[in-house]
């Protein structure tokens, strides 16, 4: 069943308009998501594809960690809700998310990658 899943991750192709909707439900919250370059960012590619990353690939240290949030993801006992990155594995929105699962020895974060050079 597992294996199944993931394969159709790894098929699943979203517009930046989608990942763009599924970064504001994640933050719906927060007054701050307009601000900064978070939208043009996302908006550089056109297209994502979900996939499963592997979480040493990619480093959370280049953002203003709060220990508090990371925490709080560790405490889960659920699937992360997918990051989003570059092409390049530069993270674009999940920084949390990604230092929660390093945390907690997880292999692997679902991702959704741009897949279009910018």
């Amino acid at each position: 069943m597992i294996l199944i899943i993931l394969s159709i991750y790894k098929i699943m192709i979203k517009s930046n308009q989608e990942v763009w909707e599924h970064i504001e439900n994640i933050h719906k919250n927060r007054d701050d998501i307009n601000e900064g370059d978070l939208y043009e960012r996302v908006h550089a590619y056109s297209t994502y594809s979900l996939e499963e990353v592997s979480v040493q690939d990619l480093d959370p240290e280049f953002f203003n960690l709060d220990e508090d949030k990371v925490k709080k993801y560790e405490e889960l006992n659920t699937v992360y809700p997918a990051i989003v990155i570059t092409s390049s594995k530069h993270i674009i929105d999940g920084a949390h998310r990604v230092k929660a699962a390093q945390n907690k020895g997880l292999k692997t974060i679902l991702s959704y990658i741009g897949k279009d050079s910018p």
